[in-house]
């Protein structure tokens, strides 16, 4: 499984003389643009309005937003009403900072913007000079005055810190009060479809719910059922959302709620990750049928392993991506050898005789044997007549059947059951 992300912010730099670099990044460019354009938002949005002490608006303010990570920043201006706004923001940390002639610095440390969100921070000037600087540290989550709709979003930290069964990081929906899974299912991998399926929100079907990635429609039907297509791994994951009442106008094309989930990006600094989760024989407890069979452990076993990295896009002596460019790849890879516990029906001691007295169908009746060589036409009717006591006559058993038959294991159930071997 792999999954990859990449986004640029174009600078003021130097031409470059490689025509052939400039027109490959023009055209990835293009592609992430007409990828933006197609899809339902997932970036962040902040906005606020500047004043002084007094209540007075202040207009001509210049802010600037800059990502922690990446070192990415954009710049806005205060309009004549005080009001500034940042559109189209990646999920991430960010520091506010505010300028303005004759007020002192205005810096805010540690905001964090998650999917989707829509948030306010109304900013007062101090009265002073450019060498001087106000510091705020907030603590506490930015709230959402300019959507309806509402949610629960599951940051990075909580992907790496919970438990989550077979490690398939859409499962986590179901701890978000008024999501239940209405086709629960129990073949769930990594990378099960159908596992992951009719997801209800808040009592709407789950047929109306979306299921998004990174923004664009991530929905396939398998068995008739709703389902994800692409389920990244947890490593690559940066967060998702789900979003359970009065949803915004951009989520037209459905009728329930949404799961949005957001991928990682690169940044300033080379980080991955590599493991591998295991199962082991040795390692497992034994099951309730093999013990009450007294039979041994099965012979199953587990690799789930894999690896993510990202980082700026560096070409040396041509590009250098530093607070620009960035990549970010993940791979994840799955072996599993698995025994299950299957019940057949084998042939019984008394049935490699021939004798089948003791055979009976699920209605408890005898399954008459017949024998082959007593077959004639009565009446316009093939008749035969069944073996006496319905046993097979020793003379009349073929060698290599009996081979055959003596192949497989005897029952070690009940031996008149239809499935006598587990």
């Amino acid at each position: 499984m792999t999954g990859l992300r990449m986004h640029t912010q174009m600078g003021n730099r130097a031409l470059l003389q490689r025509k052939s670099f400039v027109v490959i990044a023009f055209l990835l460019s293009i592609l992430a643009w007409t990828h933006r354009a197609s899809a339902q938002e997932t970036r962040a949005a902040l906005s606020g309005t500047i004043t002084e002490v007094t209540g007075g608006a202040l207009p001509n303010v210049t802010l600037t937003l800059a990502n922690r990570n990446t070192g990415t920043s954009a710049t806005v201006q205060s309009n004549s009403e005080g009001q500034y706004r940042f559109l189209f923001i990646d999920p991430g940390t960010y520091s506010l900072s505010a300028d303005a002639t004759g007020f002192a610095k205005y810096v805010q440390q540690g905001l964090t913007l998650n999917v989707s969100q829509a948030s306010t921070i109304d900013i007062r000037m101090v009265v002073g000079s450019a060498e001087q600087t106000v510091e705020v540290v907030s603590t506490s989550p930015l709230l959402e005055t300019e959507k309806s709709d509402r949610g629960v979003v599951l940051p990075e930290r909580q992907l790496e810190e919970l438990p989550i069964y077979v490690r398939n990081p859409v499962v986590l929906v179901e701890i978000v009060p008024g999501v239940i899974q209405q086709t629960q299912r129990f073949d769930l991998t990594p990378f099960t479809n159908n596992g992951n399926s009719q997801y209800a929100i808040n009592g709407i079907t789950g047929d109306a719910t979306e299921n998004l990635l990174d923004g664009a429609p991530n929905d396939m039907i398998y068995q008739g059922l709703n389902s994800i297509a692409y389920i990244p791994s947890v490593d690559s994951v940066s967060e998702f959302k789900a979003i359970t009442a009065p949803y915004d106008a951009q989520y037209g094309r459905n009728g329930g709620g949404v799961i949005s989930v957001a991928t990682k990006s690169g940044t300033n600094k080379f980080h991955g990750t590599a493991y591998d989760f295991v199962q082991r024989v040795f390692l497992n407890a034994n099951t309730y049928a093999n013990n009450a069979n007294s039979l041994p452990k099965s012979d199953s076993s587990l690799d789930e392993y894999g690896f993510t990295l990202g980082g700026p896009v560096h070409i040396p002596r041509l590009y250098n991506g530093r607070d620009k460019t960035f990549f970010f790849g993940a791979y994840e890879g799955y072996n599993q050898n698995t025994n299950l516990a299957t019940g057949i029906s084998v042939p019984t001691a008394a049935q490699r005789a021939g004798d089948f007295s003791k055979t009976f169908n699920s209605s408890g009746q005898l399954v008459t044997i017949y024998n082959p060589a007593t077959g004639r036409n009565v009446n316009g009717v093939w008749t035969r007549d069944p073996f006496p006591g319905n046993i097979i006559p020793a003379s009349m058993m073929n060698f290599t059947g009996k081979a055959l038959a003596n192949e497989y294991p005897l029952p070690n159930s009940n031996q008149n059951a239809l499935v006598n071997w587990l």
